[in-house]
């Protein structure tokens, strides 16, 4: 039986910061380097953290098979300050507490998931649009290197009222997207540094119908094998999404992602 979240969260946090201060009172810093060497290599045995000092950059790049989608690409940034804090790519993320034998880890992490523009299908303008969210993840460790990971957030959109070159927006011009992600994965280390990953989600998305985007996939279904090490993680996958618009419907889409700690 699981212990009240609350409870958990409260003595999760005073252990945290209690054996922060012990360490930083006792002994001397390790290098980067020895912080790199000491991380776990296998997929299921890593902590929600990265961990203080520790630098990770990665890259994830796919091919939708479809006339209207195509490459996409997504990168990643996220650097230790502590143990428990992060600075990630366009946000922050704090680990309230890593995965103990009663209840899972928790991180909450707020983020401007993009900077992008959006392009009006018939027209030549493009709309600079924000899209910040917040998230909370959780992540299980089990037995037989196991572990289970879980994503919800959410993601609203920010448009400015005048395209890149001035034009002023019509009303139904204005993009207004409410984003619901939710993803549950369930990944296996078999072998020391070769990984096994199962990833199921889905995506209530609310937008105008005129505008194209990626972000419209109602559900996925994503099967990847990682090749994972202390120092770098490189990742095969191939995804199943599927599109509400029935312009788009069944997607398949195929990649590679690849991740450097430093």
């Amino acid at each position: 039986m699981r212990t009240p979240l609350v409870a958990f969260v409260l003595l999760a946090a005073s252990q945290a910061f209690a054996e922060d201060a012990a360490t930083t009172a006792g002994q001397a810093s390790p290098s980067r380097s020895q912080l790199v060497d000491h991380y776990a290599p296998e997929l299921a045995d890593r902590p929600l953290a990265i961990g203080a000092n520790l630098f990770e950059a990665g890259f994830q790049g796919g091919w939708q098979f479809n006339s209207i989608q195509g490459f996409g690409e997504v990168p990643n940034v996220r650097y230790g300050v502590t143990d428990q804090f992060e600075v990630t790519l366009l946000g922050v993320r704090y680990v309230v507490a890593e995965d103990s034998s009663y209840i899972p880890g928790l991180a909450l992490r707020a983020q401007l998931h993009d900077l992008a523009y959006q392009t009006h299908t018939g027209t030549n303008l493009n709309y600079p649009l924000l899209r910040p969210g917040g998230f909370l993840e959780l992540r299980d460790r089990l037995p037989f290197h196991l572990t289970v990971n879980g994503l919800l957030g959410y993601e609203f959109s920010v448009q400015v009222a005048r395209a890149a070159d001035g034009t002023p927006l019509a009303d139904n011009q204005r993009i207004s997207d409410s984003l619901a992600p939710m993803e549950l994965e369930l990944q296996w280390s078999p072998l020391a540094r070769v990984s096994l990953s199962v990833r199921g989600g889905y995506l209530d998305d609310t937008y105008t119908p005129i505008y194209e985007g990626v972000t419209r996939s109602e559900a996925l279904l994503s099967l990847a094998a990682i090749y994972n090490t202390s120092r770098f993680d490189v990742k095969l996958f191939y995804t199943n999404n599927w599109f509400s618009d029935p312009r788009l419907g069944y997607v398949p889409e195929v990649g590679a992602a690849v991740a450097v700690r430093l």
